[in-house]
């Protein structure tokens, strides 16, 4: 529930408050959508078709449907691409952290301890971004616990 909380938080905060009419009506029609919703996706892909350069809300429109791939593989680089497309955004710190966590994920049902150590590497850098990104927030308190319950092998 804190995470949901703290998602939120970050997609209301003033990364995409810019004062304009149309960037706080998209993100009012952005937080009224229904993950739940059949048309959920469809309507995300319109709100980002219908996006203006510049516009603060598109790497959150991107990360939400980066997180409906059901293809690991496809989220890891999905994700990835999100974060070098908008380094600094609040986007990309939420991407770190769900590719962090997906790595982690595909750590614990690899075999080989070579893969595992690499996944548990590349997962503790993006983590270790987060926390040196944006040290006094809910996203680097929750990245230090991650790290501390997954230290190096």
């Amino acid at each position: 529930l804190q995470k949901r909380i703290a998602e939120w938080m970050l997609r209301l905060g003033s990364d995409n408050r810019t004062g304009l009419p149309q960037h706080e009506e998209r993100l009012a029609a952005f937080a009224a959508l229904n993950p739940y919703q059949l048309s959920y996706e469809e309507q995300l892909k319109a709100l980002q078709f219908s996006a203006t350069q510049p516009d603060p809300l598109l790497d959150n429109i991107e990360l939400a449907l980066a997180l409906l791939l059901p293809d690991p593989q496809q989220k890891i680089q999905r994700l990835t691409d999100l974060i070098t497309l908008y380094p600094q955004s609040d986007g990309a710190i939420e991407a770190r952290l769900e590719l962090a966590l997906a790595l982690l994920d595909q750590k614990n049902r690899s075999e080989y301890p070579g893969d595992r150590q690499v996944l548990l590497n590349s997962s503790r850098e993006y983590l270790q971004q987060i926390v040196a990104l944006r040290p006094d927030t809910f996203w680097a308190e929750f990245a230090r616990t991650l790290l501390q319950n997954n230290p190096v092998e």
